[in-house]
């Protein structure tokens, strides 16, 4: 095999392997975006479960203060 062969086969078989490296990146990059979706999906949904706690104990602190108004307008009546 002559150096001019040799070197054109080093230079394709380099060529291909930084083709797949860059195909390898990409693929990455897309189970890095895929798991960050996932990752703000668990987010929102965390956050949705807290907001409706705290509108529910919202609920519940205003029943309290109205029951106990109530229990002290009428001692006082």
């Amino acid at each position: 095999m002559s150096k001019l062969t040799r070197k054109a086969l080093l230079e394709q078989q380099i060529g291909d392997l930084e083709d797949s490296l860059k195909m390898l990146r990409q693929q990455l990059s897309v189970i890095e975006e895929e798991k960050q979706h996932e990752q703000i999906d668990l987010i929102e949904d965390y956050f949705h479960t807290i907001n409706n706690r705290f509108a529910n104990l919202q609920g519940f602190w205003q029943l309290l203060k109205e029951e106990i108004n109530e229990l002290f307008n009428k001692k006082d009546k």
